[in-house]
């Protein structure tokens, strides 16, 4: 089972295969950056070989691990709605990815509402890890300060 498949039981497997037909391939050495917090949302990418560590990045650079995906992931989708990377990627080892710029991304959400729930469903799963990293925040400032 895919890593779409899993967190959207709905999907067409097809879609995947879609948004990776159009996607420029790019190799991605380890520990680079396919993308940084704040950065302008310039593309969405698909995992195709190799894992990529999606980390936020707290005041004084404090890094919070959230996930590792691997092939048949997209990251930075979320981004194309607010026009920033919210968390950094950072590949895990050497990677391959393929890059698809915003402005195709747009497109294809216009024509997919699929890919409208996968965009939805994913901002929704940040906003609550977000809050669950805040709320531990200040858990701790309440015990240690």
């Amino acid at each position: 089972m895919t890593y779409l498949q899993k967190e959207l039981p709905s999907m067409p497997a097809d879609l995947f295969r879609k948004l990776d037909a159009i996607a420029i391939p790019r190799f991605v050495h380890g520990g680079v950056p396919v993308f940084r917090c704040g950065d302008l949302a310039s593309a969405v990418f698909t995992v195709r070989r190799g894992r990529i560590a999606i980390a936020w990045v707290g005041p004084l650079h404090k890094v919070h691990p959230l996930e590792t995906l691997g092939p048949d992931s997209l990251v930075g989708l979320p981004a194309v709605m607010g026009g920033t990377y919210s968390v950094t990627a950072r590949a895990v080892g050497d990677c391959e990815v393929g890059l698809i710029p915003t402005e195709q991304v747009l497109e294809l959400l216009k024509k997919t509402p699929l890919l409208n729930l996968a965009v939805a469903k994913m901002v929704g799963q940040e906003l609550a890890r977000m809050r669950a990293m805040i709320v531990n925040n200040e858990e701790r400032l309440r015990w240690h300060g």
